[in-house]
């Protein structure tokens, strides 16, 4: 690869990324020898599959590999921005003039051989998909987590399920339930959100195809400690392209925030590895949930079920 970095100074817009596709694409291929025999890939950044941008590539006879909005664990780009992240993030930079000479450093020492393992999980993940189509599976894997105890996840739970839900005690370890619903059988497990459990969280992270995340909105006071556990949730490689739904519980409760001020408390607009949906909701009344819970099966399934 040519390792070569772009800084971009303030937010790139459709037209600049045009100007440093122009700058750049043919020349890479060019530096690595690559003649005629190559295909272009980039993420579904909305800026990256613009119809000006799309038109610019066609203008240019440049051949782009057409990635779906599926899971970005299988898109081996993706996996890259998350190992240079984890590099940068070791070397806690103080200041932006710090960062960028952080990310041009540890982008320059990636070794060739890290980009072709992750390369190999582009192959990895299409077996995946295939496999799935394969068998016609209609089964998915639910987690549901809360930063914050007391949030109502197994309120929201039963209550979705249709059972009683006048007493409810704290989840201490976990619970399973297996329900029906739109022809899909989910495996629900419910992951106590107390502080002492947290530890214990990534013993069920394997094979999640979607992470319930559960928000008390009256609690205005921990948002920020729920906001910190979700970001480091979200780093977990084997939670790596599940789809998020953050239910923002509680609305019925007089003072509770907003959907949209639980949002930017908890810097969602921030997140660009996982596709993701808030819904404000109450366990207590319903409402909502089966709005949210049918959002997170239509992602799900698009994702692992149908290809483009």
């Amino acid at each position: 690869w040519t390792r070569e970095h772009i800084t971009v100074n303030g937010t790139m817009k459709k037209e600049q990324y045009i100007k440093i596709l122009n700058n750049n694409i043919r020349q890479s291929a060019e530096k690595l020898g690559l003649g005629n025999q190559w295909t272009f890939q980039h993420d579904n950044n909305p800026k990256h599959t613009a119809k000006v941008v799309k038109k610019w590539l066609a203008d240019k006879n440049i051949n782009v590999l057409q990635w779906p909005s599926q899971s970005p664990d299988l898109n081996p780009i993706e996996n890259l921005w998350r190992e240079l992240k984890i590099r940068v993030m070791a070397r806690r930079p103080s200041n932006l003039k710090e960062l960028e000479l952080i990310a041009k450093d540890e982008w320059a020492k990636i070794p060739g051989e890290t980009c072709k393992k992750l390369g190999e999980t582009f192959i990895m993940g299409l077996l995946t998909i295939l496999k799935k189509l394969k068998h016609k599976e209609r089964e998915m894997r639910l987690l549901m987590l809360s930063g914050l105890d007391n949030a109502g996840k197994t309120t929201i739970l039963k209550k979705f399920n249709g059972e009683d839900v006048s007493t409810i005690s704290p989840t201490l370890g976990f619970n399973i339930k297996t329900l029906e619903h739109r022809g899909f059988k989910l495996n629900i497990w419910d992951v106590g959100g107390q502080k002492s459990l947290r530890s214990y969280w990534r013993n069920y992270f394997e094979s999640t195809d979607g992470l319930v995340w559960v928000v008390d909105s009256a609690d205005r006071l921990r948002l920020e400690d729920c906001r910190k556990e979700l970001g480091t949730l979200l780093l977990e490689e084997r939670l790596s392209g599940a789809t998020l739904l953050v239910f923002a519980n509680k609305q019925d409760l007089p003072g509770a925030l907003s959907k949209d001020a639980i949002k930017e408390a908890l810097a969602l607009d921030e997140i660009k590895t996982h596709h993701w949906c808030i819904v404000g909701c109450s366990a207590v009344t319903g409402e909502n949930l089966l709005t949210g819970v049918d959002w997170l099966l239509d992602d799900i399934a698009a994702r692992i079920y149908t290809a483009d």
